[in-house]
This record gives C-alpha cells, structure tokens and sequence, in this order.
C-alpha cells in the first residue's frame, strides 16, 4: 500500500479495505479529546483529494500523543541515569525516523559506536551552560 498525501492530510489504504485518515496536531498537552472541528477539517482536506471518501462509513476515531521536546528535535543516546538511552521525541516524525533511530542507537548499545547522526540530538544539549566568569 502507498500512502496519499495531500495538503492537510495523508490517507494510508490498508489491506482490509479500510482507509486512515490523518492527522491533525493541537498543543492540548494530555488532552486527547476528539473534537468535531479537528474531524471536520481532516474530512474536508481528504474529501478534496479523493471525493469519493464521502461514501466511506467511518469505523473509527482516535488520537493519540506525539511525544516531543523542547526544540523538535529527537533526544537520542544515552541519558545520566546508567544504562539508560533515549530514543524519544520524534513528535510526528517517529515513523519516518524510527529505521535510522533504530539503527543508531542498536549500535550504540552493542559496539557503543555514537553515528554522527545522532550525536546532535543527545538528552545534553538541554543542560543549562556553565556560568561564565566576568572578564
């Protein structure tokens, strides 16, 4: 299956028959309430890119989280806690990054190998910088 893409909206055939629609983003921190407009518009933008949706029955709703951070940006490799390493953040971006993440940080771990790729992203970049003497 190949996923359509449109403005606003990207629909995803599965082999069931069944078409996904998606997706809006809202900053609603944990709030994963549905609501008629966000509905409204995902239906408007995929009706505008395949009119014939209009007779589809909708099976389903759902939202869920996009774990971001500060930035935008991935956090990926090791963290201060021993042993612990991220590969979170990725908002909605996880599924398109998640076989270079997945590749990074399994070499990480096995050979402790840092790919460049991923060195920009660690959890230190949100440290807070030393303070500087006056000069």
């Amino acid at each position: 299956t190949h996923v359509v893409w449109g403005p606003k909206v990207y629909m995803t055939p599965r082999l069931d028959g069944r078409l996904i629609l998606g997706a809006t983003v809202e900053e609603k921190g944990f709030d994963a309430t549905i609501t008629a407009g966000a509905v409204l518009a995902l239906l408007e933008a995929a009706w505008r890119v395949f009119p014939a949706i209009e007779e589809l029955p909708v099976a389903e709703m759902w939202a869920g989280h996009r774990p971001g951070s500060r930035d935008d940006a991935p956090i990926l490799g090791y963290g201060p806690a021993g042993g612990l390493v991220y590969a979170t953040g990725h908002h909605r971006n996880g599924i398109l990054l998640a076989p270079i993440t997945a590749d990074a940080i399994a070499r990480l771990v096995l050979d402790g190998t840092m790919d460049p790729v991923i060195a920009p992203f660690g959890l230190d970049r949100f440290a807070p910088a030393p303070a500087r003497a006056a000069e």
